[in-house]
């Protein structure tokens, strides 16, 4: 049965209860804004003013047998004002089902929960889809990330575990490393910015999906101090254990905040990174720092910076600056966000690129959101052709569970 029926009938079938949902925990400091738990946290309060049937159920799973899960469903058409191949249209579509399930210690300070989201990821229209249409347009990078045709697959899958009263946290599986490192209060690109560079920092040679650990400290209620190992060369789509053999990623970092419950909203970090060389991708060993913050201004204003630099060419970038504003719209949940960057590239042939982009996320209901976008890359390095392109962006995302 195709997973968008099952859930639709799942909504027409479970009867309306006015159950309130337990609030997600403010001093938790594992995971950043794209992780299953922050995710679970936003969809929770969707939910909370949704009146959409299952919101009883919601609440009724977290609190008889610990499980919080969400759904979605996401699309994202790309159209470019220029092409090196002809192809400037895309269209991709993203199911997404995720949740957390606390097995040991429910309801104390030191619980072990089993994390995991499956994915499918499809293209609906156009040659490409938004993930690849940057190598269409002859831009060094992606301007629709994760919009791909990856198909299904697990991702993440892993324990997490505290100890000393919810001081310290461990994690252990196939981890998503962009969820524990560098992080901002940005959001993700299912409901922010859509170019990587926007979202993320392109210095940093984040490796995707693969098997690691990580374990963090909560210092006090201001500091956290953390590190992660993951598999150099993972493959969302590949489960294998260390696919092309012990190639490591490593990452350390220092988090401040004035309170846990701000730890999105106003932070700063301080990465270190290294990579081993990776001989398969032909990459040389590569290290790098990198530095980040967000401070929110009047629950309106949130100002973000991040910079890093990189020596070896594991990254795509040898050097990013990133810089931009959230803008939450008053009385709404809607948000206006503008990121621009500017990039000097590893391959020592590619001049410097730059780019922007502008997006608005419309509420249509509390379960629904559109939100058109707009990105003037400059100086594109692969595409000798053009001083800049526009790609316009149309994401819609419902929310179902």
């Amino acid at each position: 049965m195709h997973p968008l029926l099952f859930l639709a009938i799942l909504y027409f079938s479970v009867p309306s209860v006015d159950a309130s949902e337990p609030k997600p925990k403010e001093d938790a400091f594992l995971g950043g804004s794209t992780s299953i738990g922050e995710e679970l946290s936003q969809a929770a309060e969707v939910h909370s003013r949704s009146t959409w049937k299952w919101k009883g159920l919601r609440a009724r799973l977290i609190e008889q047998h610990g499980l919080a899960v969400s759904s979605d469903y996401a699309t994202l058409l790309q159209q470019a004002d220029g092409s090196l191949s002809g192809s400037d249209q895309a269209m991709s579509g993203v199911f997404r089902l995720y949740g957390r399930w606390t097995l040991v210690g429910r309801g104390t300070d030191d619980a072990g929960t089993l994390v995991a989201k499956v994915e499918q990821r499809h293209r609906l229209s156009g040659d490409v889809t938004p993930a690849g249409l940057a190598s269409e347009i002859g831009y060094a990078g992606i301007t629709g990330l994760g919009f791909s045709d990856a198909g299904a697959f697990v991702a993440p899958f892993y324990w997490e575990q505290f100890f000393a009263s919810g001081h310290v946290g461990i994690v252990a599986g196939r981890l998503d490393s962009t969820d524990f490192m560098d992080i901002l209060g940005l959001g993700s690109q299912w409901n922010s910015f859509q170019n990587a560079a926007a979202i993320s920092n392109l210095s940093i040679p984040a490796p995707d999906l693969g098997y690691g650990v990580g374990a963090g400290v909560k210092l006090n209620d201001q500091w956290v101090i953390g590190t992660t190992l993951h598999d150099a060369n993972g493959k969302q789509t590949d489960a294998r254990w260390f696919r092309d053999g012990g190639e490591l990623f490593k990452q350390a970092y220092v988090s401040w905040t004035p309170t846990r419950a701000r730890r999105f909203t106003n932070a700063a970090h301080l990465t270190l990174w290294h990579q081993d060389s990776r001989e398969t991708r032909e990459l040389e060993e590569s290290y790098g720092v990198a530095v980040s913050g967000n401070w929110l201004f009047n629950e309106r204003w949130m100002p973000f910076l991040r910079w890093g630099i990189a020596d070896g060419d594991a990254p795509l970038a040898r050097q990013q600056l990133t810089m931009g504003m959230m803008f939450n719209v008053p009385d709404s949940t809607e948000q206006l966000g503008v990121s621009a960057w500017w990039q000097d590239l590893s391959h020592r042939d590619l001049d410097d690129q730059s780019g922007l982009e502008l997006f608005y996320r419309w509420q249509v209901i509390p379960n629904l959101a559109i939100t058109p976008s707009v990105q003037l890359l400059n100086d594109p390095a692969l595409n000798s052709d053009e001083n800049s392109i526009i790609v316009y962006g149309l994401r819609a995302r419902v929310t179902f569970f």
